[in-house]
Parts: C-alpha cells; structure tokens; sequence
C-alpha cells in the first residue's frame, strides 16, 4: 500500500513529497534482493503489478503525471557492469513508459561508495557527499524530476541526488520508492 514518508525538514528542502508504494520488511525484502544480488528477473512481472496497483492511489497518479522526467537513482559504473543493470530503472522503467513518463538518466554516480546496509545515518551522509554529478549535457534546468529508487532507509541517497539535481537548477524534485519501513 502506498504511504507518503514522514521527512526531516532539511530532506524536505531537497526532496519533497516521497512516497514509498510497499513495505520494505513485508514481502518486498526478498524481492528486491532476489533481483539485486542473484540477478533473478522473475520477480519483475510482479513487482510491475504492484506499481500498476500504486496508480490508482490518486497521489501516485498526480506525481507520475505532474513531472516532467524520471531519474532512476545511479549506480556507480563498476557496480552497474558487475550487477548487469540498474534496479531502479529496471523496476520502474516499463511502469513509467506505460504512464507516459519518459526514464532518463541524468544523474552520474561520479564515485564508488560503499555499500550503506550497515552504516549510521551520519556514516551515509558521509559516504555519499560528492557522489553524484549532472550527467554532462543533461537538460535539469526548471524541470519538475520525479527520482526513482528502490529503498529508502535513511534518506542519505535521495537528499544527495535531489540536492545535485536542485544545484542544477531543478525546479523540483519528488520521490518514490519501491520499498520503505518508514511510515
């Protein structure tokens, strides 16, 4: 079920609304390590009826219809060629072309960080300062950007990438998640 993600006042002023469309601790944490970690696509199809199911929440339908373009959060290029892909966009993608809204990638992820399962929210916020970039050529300014992830735990990855993308010159910047225990 869709739930907007209460946020600390000085994510707000990055990122605002974020809505996460299932519960990371539910049936979505197998899921998304099926896919991430052992590479099992089979769980598309119904990850792709969960969000088909988000769109008759009337606040998904205004944030993907109100925005411009959706940016699925970066992986650094070493981890993406040893993943295969990026689970964002591949998670989101095919919903959002259904809805209209066009992918582009127009975030880089200019330096590898470590992986952020087990560390503090201070440790993340460290570890991801300086991590995103533009990408080169990007058309950011004045668009209203939906970003795409697929959890969010802290919020560390989705203020570092709306705070690069508002430094760009975004109009806007909104959010959803697959998954969140934060509601």
């Amino acid at each position: 079920m869709p739930h907007r993600i209460p946020l600390s006042s000085s994510m707000r002023e990055a990122v605002d609304p974020v809505w996460a469309l299932g519960l990371y601790r539910d049936r979505l944490r197998p899921l998304i390590y099926r896919l991430k970690y052992r590479k099992q696509k089979a769980v598309l199809p119904y990850l792709t009826t969960l969000l088909r199911q988000a769109m008759q929440h009337e606040e998904i339908r205004r944030l993907v219809r109100t925005a411009e373009v959706a940016v699925p959060v970066p992986l650094h290029a070493g981890r993406e060629r040893l993943r295969g892909f990026n689970q964002s966009e591949l998670i989101f993608g095919s919903w959002l072309q259904e809805n209209g809204l066009p992918v582009e990638r127009l975030l880089l992820r200019c330096r590898a960080t470590v992986p952020m399962y087990r560390l503090t929210a201070a440790q993340r916020r460290v570890n991801l300062s300086g991590a995103f970039s533009v990408t080169p050529g990007a058309g950011v300014y004045g668009r209203r950007i939906l970003l795409l992830d697929d959890i969010m735990t802290t919020g560390a990855t989705l203020s570092a990438c709306a705070e690069t993308l508002k430094r760009a010159g975004a109009a806007e910047v909104s959010a959803i998640v697959l998954a969140s225990d934060h509601h």
